[in-house]
């Protein structure tokens, strides 16, 4: 099934504590998904820490989690839901948005006129570094996406 760019709404789950509902709002605004399950937008979106706060509204893979930084609006990656570390996604949620719409438009990867995954991978770096440059943070979401791109994870007879 070929991937579509779509935004859903989801709720901010109810046991939120009020300060995260004043700060983000009732609902977010998310795309329902990228391709496969490398991020699938959650049914509602749910506090995973407090220090700093991140309300999860995506899983990613098995057990990661995607997520806004309460307190910057940055988007993270938590490779799990108890995990320390944090890998940067975004700058801000409209960014992640335009960066998902971005790689669906561009799907499927092998259908380019130069099959060359490296290549492809590459484009796909460039043309999100231009949508925000935290999408070239070294060890974020999306370089590692592109890595994936270019070890040919993503081809559509796959």
């Amino acid at each position: 099934m070929e991937p579509s760019y779509r935004i859903i709404t989801i709720p901010i789950a109810r046991n939120a504590p009020a300060w995260v509902r004043d700060e983000v709002g009732p609902t977010l605004a998310v795309p329902a998904g990228l391709i496969g399950r490398e991020y699938v937008a959650s049914d509602e979106a749910e506090l995973i820490r407090d220090a700093p706060a991140v309300l999860a509204f995506g899983q990613v893979g098995l057990e990661g989690r995607i997520g806004v930084n309460v307190a910057t609006g940055e988007i993270v990656h938590a490779p799990a839901t108890d995990s320390a570390d944090l890998n940067p996604v975004n700058s801000t949620l409209k960014q992640f948005c335009e960066c998902v719409e971005s790689v669906i438009q561009r799907y499927p990867f092998d259908g380019a006129p130069s099959a060359d995954m490296d290549e492809v991978a590459e484009e796909l770096r460039e043309e999100l570094s231009r949508i925000d440059v935290v999408a070239a943070a070294h060890n974020g979401f999306w370089e590692t996406f592109a890595d994936d791109v270019a070890m040919g994870d993503y081809l559509s007879e796959t």
